[in-house]
């Protein structure tokens, strides 16, 4: 992500939420959405579950408003707290 490419932030943003959606359903959380997957997770299993959430709308916002802006500094900090629930879930 150094290139400084805003379309690769939000790309990196996307799969972040992705594979984290994923992987919440293959360890048995069930729901339509990430949203509905996490409010079943326990703090102590992930315990940045608010981040999480603020990070998939911004994840939302990519998707949905192609016009969407993401600076590098907020990309690196959304993609923390993806890796932060991930090793909260043994993932990394």
């Amino acid at each position: 992500m150094k290139s400084g490419d805003e379309s690769e932030y939000k790309l990196a943003i996307i799969e972040a939420d992705e594979i984290l959606n994923d992987i919440l359903e293959k360890v048995g959380y069930s729901g339509e959405t990430l949203e509905e997957k996490i409010d079943k997770v326990s703090l102590v299993v992930i315990s940045n579950k608010e981040e999480i959430l603020e990070a998939h709308k911004v994840r939302s916002s990519i998707v949905y408003n192609p016009n969407y802006k993401v600076e590098l500094e907020e990309a690196k900090k959304l993609l923390e707290i993806y890796r932060k629930a991930l090793t909260d879930l043994g993932m990394l």
